[in-house]
């Protein structure tokens, strides 16, 4: 059974060599840099050969919250023809240095009709994205604050742990995007589960420490077991 997740790679993989022999643009972003400018519909699609990109959702208010993170093997935004206006709150940022392989949505609608067999990866890709919508407002929306925090830190880890990092370097003003709570709060529940010895934190860095106490307090549809 599959957890939900914020860090999505290598659902693509398998495909790098087709997407390769295709024609397509190599770019090199810095940190900091967009996938797509703020405020324009999406216009390309992204094949993320190296580095990370984090999307995240500009309210009105000014207030951010992050949604999710994509990382090498990885095909964003999925592909559609269709234009959402909450598309222009949306903002794609790499957060390390990347490699993208980027083809217009004309040139990869073409190349799913060539390739059939890439329809599959990308249904599955978007099931994957919806049981993360699904589960930010159908779980995490009823669970208190502590649990919603424990919850997080537990998919970033497992996240993680798939590519060999235990550590998660995260700020806490990063982690209250995430979850969607004040920094205030964030601290408070960082707080407690230091006090418990469930985790360590320096600059930037989360370090679990003891992990079967903290998937006692998460909710059940985020543990393995």
């Amino acid at each position: 059974m599959l957890i939900p997740r914020y860090i999505f790679t290598n659902d693509f993989v398998e495909l790098k060599p087709l997407f390769e022999a295709q024609p397509h643009k190599e770019i090199q972003l810095k940190t900091g840099d967009f996938l797509w400018q703020p405020d324009e519909h999406v216009q390309y699609i992204n094949y993320i050969e190296s580095g990370i990109a984090r999307t995240y959702l500009v309210h009105e208010s000014g207030r951010r919250k992050i949604i999710s993170y994509h990382g090498s093997g990885t095909i964003f935004p999925g592909f559609h023809e269709l234009e959402f206006k909450i598309e222009q709150t949306l903002v794609t940022e790499a957060i390390t240095p990347m490699k993208i392989w980027r083809f217009s949505r004309d040139e990869f609608g073409q190349l799913m009709d060539a390739y059939p067999q890439i329809n599959k990866y990308m249904l599955n890709s978007y099931a994957r994205y919806i049981n993360l919508l699904l589960f930010e407002t159908a779980h995490q929306e009823y669970n208190s604050g502590f649990v919603r925090v424990c919850n997080v830190i537990l998919l970033l880890h497992n996240a993680q742990s798939e590519v060999g990092q235990g550590i998660l370097v995260f700020s806490q003003e990063e982690l209250a995007e995430l979850v969607g709570m004040s920094r205030v709060n964030l601290t408070r529940h960082i707080g407690r589960l230091r006090e418990e010895g469930i985790i360590d934190t320096a600059r930037r860095e989360i370090k679990i420490l003891n992990i079967q106490t903290l998937m006692r307090y998460c909710s059940g549809e985020t543990r393995l077991d």
